[in-house]
């Protein structure tokens, strides 16, 4: 209240402005139960009838101008969003979604509003919470589009943050155009070596890495990169955040020497300027220790997750998606290591975080339901491990296509499982698919693409004693 003051008209802004005035009509509005206080942690609460016998009070102009006036003062109270003003913001983001529905009421529209929702659609999606983070996102863009004109940097900000959303969501058809148009209209507006060109170039690559584009993403990373480290002034932790979507990518195609190099030159920037406590730091341990476990490195893999997990836990909370994202690299490790059992409450925990945090039918689902699926073939239960591989098919398959990566890698485990069953003929067509998706992609030298030869020619030679019997 007393940070947005100046918005709240001039009765009422000169007495919040004025801390014995203040205190004054506290104790007068105590006093007749009008409103309930709460000091330890600077929280008014006004009963709902009392709200509603106010608002009933007002004529429609009347109420348009609160609810206006409402919008500004909670933008003023909103801080830009840090690590240092989580608190500040999840404090505010209650009466932002009350004021999201002042926008729509009383159809307005002006500047600080769309400040206010981009600014807590920012927080929210630190946090995992993306629908909520979509709804503003969309307010905020209508408002944008109503009052500014065409092609304003702010328009494009919003559409690429409702981009960003629409990835992490597992959305990519709905993500690409968004962000393009995003590219387009800073490139045209702020100049083709502008940061925030940069920051679209860099979604737009972390888009086509998820779909399994690999040499289509890498051109749009170094092109970000190259803008981010001839750009004077620019913050490092964004060179950091380079660094690591390349190494994201070199270790998605397996290239881990290269990976590794980046990820630990992403580390120290972030350390430096971050300090080692932050969620960045927390994902970049995270990838160095997928590097770590995709060269057996299983000591130094678990170390750095372990130390993802409490960072992360501690600052964005237990059920935060990334926290089940570590969580899911743990059970490989523990699967690794012949610890099957105890990955099972990990498995369970991971599953529960992102099916109430990203939806069922999410690509990230499909990570949880592998590892399910892995731990059941491991201590050999394959009627459960077949269920959930199937389970986990369905969704790459729907989300990502019959030709990314990921997908082959289920129909390599499939394949695996049916050529333990003796179900040779299904195994050898998946194998076939999940070598022809890897020869492409990765190319035919590749160690995946042996293994997958190795499997293959198993399935085909039993399938050929099958049938001379």
């Amino acid at each position: 209240m007393i940070l947005g003051a100046a918005e709240l008209g001039p009765a009422l802004g000169m007495v919040a402005s004025d801390p014995l005035e203040v205190d004054a009509t506290f104790e007068l509005l105590l006093r007749y139960s009008l409103i309930r206080r709460n000091p330890e942690v600077k929280f008014l609460s006004i009963h709902r009838l009392v709200q509603a016998v106010l608002k009933d009070g007002m004529d429609r102009d009347v109420q348009r101008l609160w609810a206006e006036r409402a919008i500004r003062a909670v933008n003023r109270a909103f801080p830009d969003v840090e690590l240092q003003t989580w608190e500040k913001c999840q404090r505010c983001i209650p009466h932002v979604h009350i004021c999201a529905t002042y926008i729509e009421e009383y159809a307005l529209a002006f500047p600080e509003a769309a400040r206010l929702f981009n600014e807590a659609a920012t927080y929210l999606v630190e946090h995992g919470r993306y629908q909520q983070a979509e709804l503003l996102l969309l307010t905020t863009l209508a408002v944008r589009q109503q009052i500014l004109e065409a092609n304003h940097p702010d328009t494009a900000r919003t559409l690429n943050d409702l981009g960003e959303v629409y990835r992490k969501r597992g959305k990519y058809q709905e993500a690409e155009p968004l962000l393009q148009e995003a590219l387009a209209i800073r490139q045209q507006a702020l100049g083709e070596a502008h940061p925030d060109v940069a920051q679209t170039l860099h979604n737009l690559a972390r888009l086509y890495r998820a779909r399994g584009a690999y040499v289509k993403a890498e051109p749009f990373y170094l092109q970000a990169l190259h803008i981010r480290e001839t750009t004077v002034g620019v913050d490092p932790s964004l060179i950091a955040q380079s660094y690591y979507g390349l190494a994201r990518l070199y270790y998605s195609q397996e290239k881990y020497q290269q990976a590794e190099k980046l990820c630990k030159q992403a580390l120290h920037i972030q350390e430096q300027c971050l300090g080692g406590n932050h969620p960045m730091v927390a994902s970049t341990l995270n990838m160095l220790a997928k590097i770590y476990q995709g060269q057996n490195k299983l000591d130094q893999a678990k170390e750095m997750n372990m130390r993802a997990l409490s960072i992360r836990e501690n600052t964005s909370g237990e059920d935060h998606p990334h926290v089940a994202t570590i969580i899911n690299n743990l059970v490989e490790i523990y699967h690794a290591e012949g610890r099957y059992r105890e990955a099972e409450p990990l498995i369970a925990r991971s599953l529960k975080i992102r099916e109430q945090s990203l939806g069922p039918e999410h690509p990230y689902m499909a990570y949880s339901l592998s590892n399910l699926a892995e731990n059941f073939f491991l201590r050999g239960d394959y009627v459960q491990a077949e269920s959930y591989y199937k389970k986990a098919l369905a969704i790459r398959e729907q989300n990502l296509g019959y030709d990314h990566l990921r997908t082959a890698s289920t129909y390599a485990s499939l394949a695996r499982l049916y050529t333990v069953l003796g179900r040779y003929e299904e195994a050898e067509l998946l194998y076939r698919k999940a070598l022809t998706i890897r020869e492409r992609t990765l190319g035919p030298e590749h160690p995946v693409v042996a293994s997958t030869l190795e499997g293959y020619a198993l399935a085909l030679r039993e399938l050929k004693k099958e049938k001379q019997i």
